[in-house]
């Protein structure tokens, strides 16, 4: 990787950027001479931090090698992880950019985080998103391993949700292999079904798909009443769920969604190392 020194002295500054350095040097006293090399490295800081807008950020990282092979790995190992039901229909480039932000950051100007930095908040998205679980582990493992990259645990686990975000932002969950399907069918007639439905929209970021009648990739089946035909699991709800009720619910949706990975991964386990682990609090 290059030293801070070399990366900023290759920041050229565009119109915006001349406008601004043109602008601190009139705000500054006679006596104080703003140089080019330290307002290189205050544009940098700027741009990596986003405060200068997403085109600028972006179209800077794709200036360092470093930061575009990082980029394209993280890219290789989501499309070729399996996890997908069709990788044509990813949103690439809203991640591809989200991932230069990150990697600009995190080669360039990287602060030291302090919040997202205990391994333990990340038990809720590892349950949650299992799948994008495994592509962002292996990615710091990755990293770890290359010698130019020196991950704190506070850093590793920062990187953690990070990955993670940009990951839910820019994959829908149809596109999931471990997306959940759920069928909801009240004899209460359509009312209280599309009532139910509702709700469950709220559990919508968990990858869940919505079933008006049981198929055959249904996981899940909501009704008021048993059907000895139904051989999916049955949530039955006689009466409006209670706050237990929809608990039961996210756990029975949670464990259908890792045993759907662990059919893809049989062998997949967390595999944070020395930057963090699920374990740790």
């Amino acid at each position: 990787m290059k030293s801070k020194k070399h990366l900023f002295k290759e920041i050229e500054p565009d119109q915006i950027g001349e406008q601004l350095y043109d602008l601190l040097a009139q705000q500054l006293a006679p006596e104080i001479k703003l140089s080019r090399n330290e307002f290189n490295y205050l544009y940098m800081f700027l741009i990596t931090q986003g405060y200068l807008g997403e085109q600028v950020q972006t179209t800077t990282a794709k200036a360092f090698p470093t930061v575009v092979t990082l980029s394209n790995q993280f890219m290789r190992s989501i499309l070729s992880e399996n996890v997908l039901v069709n990788t044509q229909l990813i949103n690439g480039d809203a991640l591809w950019q989200q991932l230069l932000c990150i990697h600009l950051q995190l080669t360039s100007f990287y602060i030291e985080p302090t919040t997202f930095i205990r391994p333990k908040q990340m038990h809720f998205f590892a349950d949650l998103y299992p799948a994008f679980d495994l592509t962002v582990n292996r990615m710091l493992v990755t990293l770890q391993r290359q010698s130019t990259f020196h991950l704190t645990k506070n850093m590793a686990v920062n990187l953690y949700f990070s990955y993670m975000f940009a990951l839910v932002n820019a994959i829908p969950p149809e596109l999931m292999r471990d997306q959940v399907h759920i069928c909801v069918d009240f004899s209460q007639g359509a009312l209280y079904t599309n009532y139910v439905i509702e709700s469950l929209n709220s559990f919508s970021h968990a990858h869940i798909v919505i079933d008006r009648q049981l198929r055959e990739e249904t996981d899940i089946y909501i009704s008021d009443f048993q059907s000895p035909e139904i051989v999916q699991p049955q949530i039955i709800w006689q009466d409006p769920p209670t706050s237990s009720d929809w608990s039961h619910l996210a756990d029975v949706i949670l464990q259908t969604k890792h045993n759907k990975l662990h059919e893809l991964f049989p062998d997949h386990k967390p595999l944070m190392k020395d930057g963090g682990s699920h374990e740790e609090s």
